[in-house]
Order: C-alpha cells, then structure tokens, then sequence
C-alpha cells in the first residue's frame, strides 16, 4: 500500500472540510477549524473524515468526479446526540433516513505512518467506513 497518496488524501479531504466551498459557502459552522470540534476520525478506500462537534457532524469524502479528477463529497448532520458508555463513546446526528452514526473504541490504530488512540467505524445510511480516530499516540511505531 502506498503511504504517501494516502496521506494527500486525508490532508486534502482535512483541508476541505475547514475550508469555506467556492460556491455559496453553507453556515460558517459547518466548516469551523478542525480544532472547533471534540473528535476527528480519518480513513481509507475510500479517503473520509469525520468531524464531530457540539452541534454537528461533518462527513466527508473523496470520489472521483466524471472528468476522472478526485472531488470532495461533503454532508452535514445537525441534532449531535452523545452516548459513552465504558467500552465506546459514540456519537449520531441526522433525523428521519438521513442519520450518520459514529463509534470509537480505545485502541491503538494505524492510519499510514500515524498511530491513533482509536479505532473507529462511522455508519450512514447502510454503508460502513472503517479507520482511526482521536489524539495521536506518541512514541509508537
């Protein structure tokens, strides 16, 4: 597996998410600096981030568009609802169909060269994505 496009992947999808769109850019708090928001998840195949804050949850992902060039595919959730229970914290937002859940439990997980204090699995809509979450571990290989 190849660490570097990886990598570029999740910076740019990072990157979009605290970065306003060239189009009419949507409330201000949907797009607040990553360090606004209490957790941050990243993972692969394909390339997401996951943000949750104090009143929503910020999901994005890398597709690529019908040029064949890699897009960013945003969505947010209102209504965050917390749930930490001793084996997970786990945090959902959405109403109706339109619900995103997200799941960490503390574990060492590796995300390319980074090693994060947990392992992650976030649901929307029937698909589940996979990765790592939370502070980064130090000292760890």
């Amino acid at each position: 597996m190849h660490r570097f496009p990886l990598l570029l992947s999740v910076v740019a999808i990072s990157a979009a998410c605290t970065q306003p769109a060239q189009r009419p850019a949507p409330p201000s708090t949907i797009f607040a600096p990553a360090s606004a928001y209490e957790f941050h998840a990243a993972g692969a195949n394909p390339s997401w981030l996951v943000l949750v804050g104090q009143r929503r949850i910020t999901l994005a992902i890398t597709s690529t568009g019908s040029d064949g060039r890699p897009q960013v595919l945003r969505t947010s959730f209102a209504e965050v609802t917390r749930d930490h229970i001793p084996a997970a914290r786990r945090w959902r937002a959405g109403t109706g169909t339109e619900v995103i859940g997200v799941e960490a439990w503390p574990q060492p997980c590796r995300l390319g060269t980074a090693v994060l204090e947990d392992a992650v699995r976030v649901r929307l809509s029937g698909r589940e994505l996979r990765g790592c979450g939370g502070r980064a571990i130090r000292g760890r290989n």
